[in-house]
C-alpha cells in the first residue's frame, strides 16, 4: 500500500518581535488501520485562550483546547520528543527523530533558529467519541523555532516589492501570511 500525505502551514497574525513556538504534525494509519492526523502547537498560544491543537481520526476532527505539555531537549534534539495533555489521557505521543533539520540565520536584529526533527510518532490519542487510538511508526515532525523578526501584511509586502530591490533586503521570505523583513525604527 502506498500512501502520500501533505501538510499546509498557514500563519496569520501579528507576531511579537521576539517569539518561540512548537509545532508538530503527523499523518498515517493507526494500529487498527484508521486514518490518523495529528496537529500540535504551543508556546506562542499560551495566555491567548486559543490553541492550534487537533486530531483527525478517520476524517473526524477533534479540537484540543488545552495547552499541550512538550518534553524534549533543545541541546539534544535527536532524543525523543513527547507531547501530552496535562491532566488527561487525550494525547500521549512521542516522536523518535531520525533527522534534525537545524537552521539558523543571525543578522543580529533579525534572527531565526529552528530544530525541525523528522521521524516516527508512537502513542495514543482519544477523539471526541472517547475511543482510544493507538499508533506507531506514523511519519511526521516536531519543531521548536526561536525568532526575532517583525511581521507585515501581504499588502505591505506587495507595496514594498513594487519599490524594487534595495541593498540589504535580500533576506526576505514570504511564508503564509508572515513576511520577514529587516527593519529599522519603531514598529
Amino acid at each position: 500500500q502506498h500512501d502520500a500525505w501533505g501538510v499546509q502551514d498557514l500563519g496569520r497574525g501579528i507576531w511579537p518581535y521576539s517569539n518561540r513556538w512548537n509545532w508538530a504534525s503527523a499523518s498515517g494509519h493507526a494500529t487498527d488501520g484508521r486514518l490518523l492526523g495529528l496537529q500540535f502547537g504551543g508556546k506562542w498560544t499560551i495566555g491567548t485562550g486559543a490553541t492550534e491543537n487537533a486530531l483527525c481520526i478517520d476524517g473526524r476532527l477533534t479540537k484540543i483546547s488545552d495547552e499541550l505539555e512538550w518534553t524534549y531537549d533543545w541541546a539534544n534534539p535527536m532524543a525523543p520528543w513527547r507531547v501530552r495533555t496535562p491532566g488527561s489521557d487525550q494525547v500521549d505521543a512521542t516522536l523518535t527523530p531520525s533527522f534534525d533539520r537545524y537552521d539558523v540565520t543571525d543578522l543580529k536584529v533579525l534572527r531565526m533558529e529552528v530544530h525541525q526533527c523528522f521521524g516516527t510518532w508512537a502513542g495514543r490519542v482519544v477523539g471526541d467519541d472517547g475511543v482510544p487510538v493507538s499508533f506507531e511508526g506514523v511519519r511526521g515532525f516536531a519543531e521548536e523555532a526561536r525568532n526575532k523578526w517583525r511581521t507585515i501584511s501581504r499588502t505591505e509586502y506587495d507595496d514594498d516589492r513594487s519599490m524594487g530591490p534595495r541593498p540589504g533586503h535580500h533576506h526576505r521570505r514570504w511564508h503564509g501570511a508572515r513576511h520577514l523583513v529587516p527593519r529599522t525604527g519603531p514598529g
